[in-house]
């Protein structure tokens, strides 16, 4: 049997609650793991998975074949992830904890059975992958028209809001490229952006937002104009 705090985070990672038996049913042959900063909960190629977050943030990001990263979005405490890869293969992605994580993790072949003959599981597979998709396409978007500055802005509050560190963020300014799908040097530009417009100040142990109602306006292009 999971903890009860597990089972519980395990019915909140699907948008529709599933009762007690269908849990055991998807829980049989779990296994919870610990992940350090910096550490790979799945990198891309290595089949199918598919994982809850119990505690901590983990970033989804993709890498090009020459190297360079982008963040797709964070993984929170209570959600679950890697659905469809059990259904449609290994995604083009990989999943890095961004703080101290632990995860649970469910065996592929246990959730491929389970959703073919318990159809509350299956429905409910079906709008989680269905809300995923969702949100896929609205990351397409922002990152298609919003500049690298309101990126940033973007990145630096869904940080914040998603670390449960205040208005304080630990993040390198090559972390903060990979994140946005830029380089260094733009990056840098953009914070001192922002810095000039005293939204955020900088130092060596990370960025404190100043001013998150302006980040929120430069975001959704109420602020003043890019730099």
């Amino acid at each position: 049997m999971l903890p009860d705090d597990v089972h519980r985070l395990l019915r909140a990672g699907l948008p529709f609650s599933l009762p007690d038996d269908a849990l055991v049913r998807l829980s049989v042959g779990a296994h919870v793991s610990d992940a350090a900063p910096g550490e790979h909960l799945y990198r891309e190629g290595g089949g199918s998975f598919t994982f809850l977050v119990v505690r901590g943030l983990v970033r989804m990001y993709m890498r090009s074949p020459t190297g360079r990263e982008i963040t797709v979005r964070y993984v929170r405490k209570g959600e679950l992830t890697g659905l469809s890869s059990v259904f449609a293969g290994g995604p083009p992605l990989s999943f890095q904890a961004l703080t101290s994580t632990r995860a649970l993790h469910l065996r592929p072949d246990v959730v491929d059975a389970a959703a073919r003959v318990d159809g509350r599981i299956a429905y409910a597979f079906a709008a989680q992958s269905s809300r995923s998709l969702v949100e896929f396409q609205r990351e397409i978007g922002r990152q298609a028209f919003l500049s690298v500055r309101q990126r940033v802005a973007r990145h630096l509050l869904d940080l914040a809001r998603a670390a449960e560190l205040g208005l304080s963020v630990r993040i390198t300014q090559q972390e903060l490229a990979d994140a946005v799908g830029s380089s260094r040097e733009v990056v840098a530009r953009a914070l001192g952006g922002l810095r000039a417009a005293e939204m955020i100040r900088t130092s060596p142990r990370g960025i404190v937002l100043l001013d998150a109602e302006a980040l929120y306006a430069e975001v959704s292009g109420a602020g003043p104009p890019p730099a």
